[in-house]
């Protein structure tokens, strides 16, 4: 609030949420270092033949599920004028807090400290669906709560058999740019709420038909392709001889 009084409003919320984000990244890896002795995350890049599948993916399930789910909820009056109900402009600051800044922080937190962490005590199916839920309540809301979700569940399964938040950054990073950019070609006068919506903006209810089966199809095309690609990395892993371990070495990191 004290901001928008001396800067823009993209660029006081762009201040704002590294502040924010990035105070409480800086706190949970601290405690994290000192419960396990280690906080570092992996940003390797690798996996490069996967990156188009995770964005295609990512683009499916948003027009295939997520939007569907969405303009299905109602939103009261005094709850859209709190939260509203559109997408953000593109402004440079939109976009380097929700493409850039959003997908690096969040990814690190819930996927590489939250759902990792949680690896470590409870299934991966589990693990997956707790720190989704959780990733989906910090967002204060039960629109955003569903985008979150189905994002953090896709990213936490990607995450799980790759331990490389790259690709998880990659995803949420797709959604949250796909999001914006079709906010920018919504009219005005076009209300914003219900499935009507939708129909409107895909040209009519066969139009809205049409992209939700074609989203879905190519969504769980990329899914079946990437579970294939997993299931290899699994495999070679087992191949590859694991190195000689000292018998008096120090493990407390383990």
């Amino acid at each position: 609030m004290l901001l928008n009084l001396v800067v823009t409003a993209d660029l006081s919320m762009f201040v704002f949420y590294i502040f924010a984000m990035g105070s409480s990244l800086w706190y949970i890896s601290n405690l994290r270092k000192s419960e396990v002795g280690s906080s570092e995350f992996n940003f390797e890049i690798k996996h490069e033949a996967m990156m188009p599948l995770v964005i295609i993916c990512s683009l499916g399930l948003l027009f295939g599920l997520i939007l569907p789910i969405v303009k299905l909820i109602p939103v009261p009056d005094i709850l859209e004028d709190i939260f509203g109900n559109s997408s953000p402009e593109p402004s440079y600051f939109n976009i380097l807090t929700l493409v850039v800044a959003a997908p690096i922080l969040e990814e690190c937190i819930f996927r590489g400290i939250m759902l990792d962490g949680m690896m470590k005590n409870y299934s991966q199916k589990k693990a997956i669906l707790m720190s989704s839920i959780v990733f989906g309540l910090v967002h204060l809301n039960p629109w955003q709560f569903v985008t979150a979700f189905v994002v953090g569940v896709f990213a936490g399964w990607v995450y799980c058999n790759t331990r490389n938040l790259v690709l998880a950054i990659l995803i949420h990073a797709s959604v949250n740019f796909t999001s914006i950019m079709t906010g920018s070609f919504v009219d005005e006068s076009m209300d914003l709420s219900g499935i009507s919506f939708l129909k409107e903006l895909y040209g009519g209810e066969a139009g809205f038909i049409a992209v939700l089966l074609v989203s879905l199809a190519v969504a769980a095309l990329c899914i079946y392709f990437l579970n294939k690609k997993f299931i290899r990395i699994r495999e070679q892993n087992k191949e590859e001889p694991t190195e000689p371990v000292e018998p008096f070495a120090n493990h407390s990191e383990t």
